[in-house]
């Protein structure tokens, strides 16, 4: 019984595999005989890929999901820990109810600052989710969280990825730079609000400029100081005695020495009248009161200035919702600042981050797969003994991207960094059908078949091997058996997985797409680049002959 219903479907395959391949060798035949027309439609195939492949979205790398999730808060300079403390709390508090299938929450005040670690006006909140099937999701939680954010306008908060060291902790990153820092923060600012209004898929956006504690600038007119036999030096020791003291005299007892500092009284040093009631004396012993010599402002000083080649920066940075590229948001932002920001000759833009991280690498690794081309080449060109055979298996691997393109398409997954490793070593993977193809082309033609003949009837024979066949050796392992052994890693997932489906993808879109246009479009390559060899021969004789 087992054996007649073996048979049975022993007999089905085959019937289904002979009309295959009489299907196969009929529509072969039409393109050999249309050779020209079938390299024009090819060619308008991979136009259309090109235009395709310029729409995608593109990232540095893929977003992966983690099993924490931590937000960083920061309040403005001068803010106590307690304060930090209690909007934690208050935060947690809230969050708490909205919350699923996490493990625990850690609170940590007076410390995980974006840009002042370990400050008081900074601290964090830690949630471990349980990864349990029903319960939040990393994006779920960080969603949860931003619900809240409006409530507490004076904070800025950011979430910290780790992503297993890859990519940038910001990937959205514009720098601003100017000679002139009030310029360059204020432009920065209108960039952040711009970004905030009009693109959601930019989270958190913020700038790195952090404001600092509320000073008074006391500005010196020159002319009048020197008009009372004043100088700079003298005025600034003055003030400066007056506020932080001056050691009179250093007291000894027992053995100890104790500096005694002489200074105005807190009361007497507290407001900006009590500055300008400072008198600084002269050379002749008079008393001028500041309030004669100098201007008092308030302002607020920064806490750093950040200069990149000789310039003052600010960066206007933030993270990535997962279904906004890069690619995406640096076109929008472009656009947005193109309309909106007047940029004078004082002000720079650069657009770091992914942004600029993604333009590198990816050349980099063009590079890497021209010379992977290259050494493909080299091998085919030791193994046919011949360049132009390789060359025909070489103007067939392009194809392969029409295949990358359409999955990721169809998939709606963004192309990244590791999506393009995947066509490295697709490139030395789509060669082998082209390669098994013209051996057995080039193995009927010494026994005598014309090139039409030989093209069609070793495309019928060796249809089955290159669908079916996998053989010993893994680096001529062929289509089937190698998209079969990518389905697991490109579509099924788990902690960490999202990292590497790409490459899964990648060869999958690609085998797939390429073995089919692989079987019809090298045949008809051998048949333009090659001639019958009568007629080669005929052609010999008529130019000697001609010579003569």
């Amino acid at each position: 019984m087992k054996l007649r219903v073996l048979r049975f479907f022993d007999d089905k395959a085959e019937k289904a595999f002979d009309a295959l391949d009489r299907g196969y060798k009929r529509l072969l035949a039409v393109f050999v005989d249309y050779k020209w027309l079938t390299v024009l439609l090819v060619i308008l195939i991979m136009v259309i890929t090109v235009q395709a492949f310029s729409s995608m979205n593109q990232s540095l790398y893929p977003t992966m999901s983690e099993d924490s999730v931590t937000l960083s808060v920061t309040l403005p300079q001068g803010t106590t820990l307690v304060t930090t403390e209690n909007l934690l709390m208050d935060l947690e508090g809230k969050v708490k109810n909205d919350l699923h299938g996490y493990k625990d929450i850690i609170v940590t005040a007076g410390g995980g600052g974006i840009f002042n670690t370990g400050s008081a006006n900074s601290g964090s909140i830690q949630i471990s989710l349980t990864g349990e099937e029903g319960g939040d999701t990393m994006t779920d939680v960080q969603n949860a969280l931003r619900k809240y954010f409006s409530l507490y306008p004076a904070a800025t908060f950011s979430f910290s990825q780790v992503s297993m060291g890859l990519g940038n902790a910001n990937p959205v990153d514009v720098a601003v730079k100017s000679d002139n820092l009030d310029l360059a923060v204020a432009t920065a600012h209108q960039i952040e609000a711009l970004i905030k209004e009009n693109l959601n898929g930019v989270t958190e956006p913020r700038t790195d400029f952090e404001e600092g504690l509320p000073e008074v600038q006391i500005e010196i007119d020159r002319d009048r100081a020197y008009a009372y036999n004043l100088t700079m030096q003298t005025i600034a020791t003055e003030i400066s005695n007056s506020v932080n003291g001056i050691t009179a005299t250093v007291l000894k007892e027992n053995g100890t020495e104790t500096d005694v500092v002489v200074m105005l009284k807190k009361a007497d040093r507290s407001s900006e009248l009590d500055l300008q009631k400072i008198f600084v004396r002269n050379a002749l012993g008079e008393k001028i009161s500041l309030a004669n010599l100098a201007t008092l402002k308030r302002s607020t000083g920064p806490v750093s200035i950040t200069r990149e080649n000789e310039m003052r920066t600010v960066h206007v940075i933030g993270g990535l919702a997962p279904s906004y590229s890069v690619s995406q948001a640096e076109t929008d932002i472009k656009a947005l600042v193109a309309e909106n920001v007047h940029l004078g000759d004082e002000v720079f833009l650069e657009y770091g981050g992914d942004f600029a991280d993604m333009t590198a690498m990816f050349s980099q690794i063009w590079i890497i797969l021209v010379l992977a081309i290259v050494l493909v080449f080299g091998v085919m060109a030791s193994l046919f003994e011949s360049f132009r055979n390789p060359f025909i298996v070489l103007l067939s691997m392009p194809l392969m991207f029409v295949g990358v393109v359409g999955i990721y398409l169809i998939t709606g997954e963004t192309f990244s960094l590791i999506s393009a490793i995947g066509l490295v070593i697709l490139a030395g993977i789509v060669v082998n059908n082209g390669i098994v193809l013209i051996e057995y082309i080039n193995l009927l033609r010494r026994r005598g078949l014309s090139i039409r003949e030989a093209c069609i009837e070793a495309g019928g024979n060796r249809l089955k091997p290159i669908l079916m066949t996998s053989l010993t050796t893994p680096i001529l392992m062929t289509s089937l058996t190698t998209i079969f052994g990518m389905i697991p890693l490109a579509f099924f997932g788990g902690q960490g997985a999202e990292q590497i489906q790409p490459i899964g993808q990648t060869i999958i879109g690609g085998m797939t797409i390429s073995t089919l246009m692989t079987i019809f479009f090298t045949p008809t390559l051998y048949a333009i680049f090659n001639r019958e060899k009568r007629k080669k021969d005929v052609e010999s004789i008529e130019s000697y002959v001609e010579e003569e």
